[in-house]
Formats: structure tokens, sequence, C-alpha cells
């Protein structure tokens, strides 16, 4: 066995709701709160002691809906005008995470998933990557986020669309990143931005 599936989530959510005046009902769009499950999930797996997280009903999709409409809102922000990606310190804070270390690049399908694997596999600990389309950093509706953990051997994906795999060996998670960059998310054509995170003492 090359991985194992741990848990399923959707990510079929919404913190944002446009209200239609002829029937007072609300319209929702289709943003996500990827962001939201993501640091949610890093606090919990690094506040577990080694366990990770190990069921969805863990979460608390109330308190990630909040943590999203934070970040989309730029709550937390010093500044309105910061893009997503700058926002995403202010993001881990929210949360007494912090960034220890990051990188970033353009979405290059040929160079871009060997080198987050890379960078991944000789950090080690736990990590969010947020990636944007052509359109760029300054709408969440651009972009997507997934988080990593590698640490004590174990090697795990959290990709809020789908869930949480743990994978048997360093080629099926670099064949998986691949899948995302080339497959899944082939058409983003913008940036991405790796932070590996910790908590805030």
């Amino acid at each position: 066995m090359l991985f194992e599936k741990i848990f399923s989530t959707a990510n079929n959510y919404s913190v944002n709701a446009h209200w239609n005046k002829k029937n007072l009902s609300p319209v929702y769009n289709n943003s996500g709160i990827c962001s939201g499950m993501v640091v949610t999930w890093l606090k919990k797996s690094i506040t577990s002691e080694g366990r990770g997280v190990q069921s969805a009903a863990e979460f608390d999709f109330e308190s990630i809906s909040i943590i999203q409409a934070s970040y989309a809102w730029k709550h937390t922000f010093p500044s309105k005008a910061l893009s997503y990606s700058a926002g995403i310190p202010f993001l881990l804070q929210s949360q007494n995470l912090i960034s220890l270390d990051s990188t970033s690049g353009e979405m290059n399908k040929s160079s871009s998933a060997g080198y987050i694997s890379n960078w991944v596999l000789e950090k080690t600990g736990h990590f969010i990557l947020l990636y944007f389309n052509g359109m760029g950093d300054d709408s969440l509706y651009n972009g997507h986020a997934i988080g990593f953990r590698f640490e004590n051997g174990i090697l795990e994906l959290f990709n809020p669309n789908e869930g949480l795999y743990r994978y048997f060996g360093v080629s099926p998670f670099e064949l998986d990143i691949n899948v995302l960059f080339w497959e899944q998310y082939g058409n983003f054509e913008g940036k991405w931005y790796l932070h590996k995170v910790g908590l805030d003492m």
C-alpha cells in the first residue's frame, strides 16, 4: 500500500453571502473555507503530541468559518492593501501559529512540484501552501490552500477538497504533488507560497 486516506472532508462551504432583495434569500459564492480548514488542521496536528488529526469530527466548522471570514475580510491584516499571500503570517497569528520559514515561486508545472516536495522533506514539520491562478493573490477566489505534515517518519497531505492522506514512502507523496500541479490545478498560472508553521510560544 502506497498511501491511505485517514478521513474525508468537503470544502463546499462559504462565508460570503449576498441577499437577494426580491425574495430575501441568501446567495452564496463558491469561495470555500480552505484556508481556515488548513490552519485548523495545522494547529490540531501540531498540538496533538505526534498523534495527528484522526477524524473530520475533530473539526469545528463554525470556528473554521470565523477564521476564514477574518482572513477573507482582512480583519487581522495591518493594512487592507496587503495581498492574501502577504497576509498568510497574520492568518497564522490569529491561531497562535507563526511562520518559521517560507519560500515561494511561479506555478511552473515542470519544476514547482519537485521543489515543493523536496523543501517539505528537507525542512520537516508542518506546512501551509497557498497557490493562485494568473489573476493574482488579491482575491481568495483565485487560489487554494493545502497542508503538509512530515515528522517522525509520518508524511501527510491535507487537501480540504478531499481529506487527509498518509503516505508510506516519499515516491507516492511526490507523485500526488505532481498530480496537484499537472492535473487538478494545471490551469493555475500564478504563484505559490509555502510556509513552515509552528506554535507561537
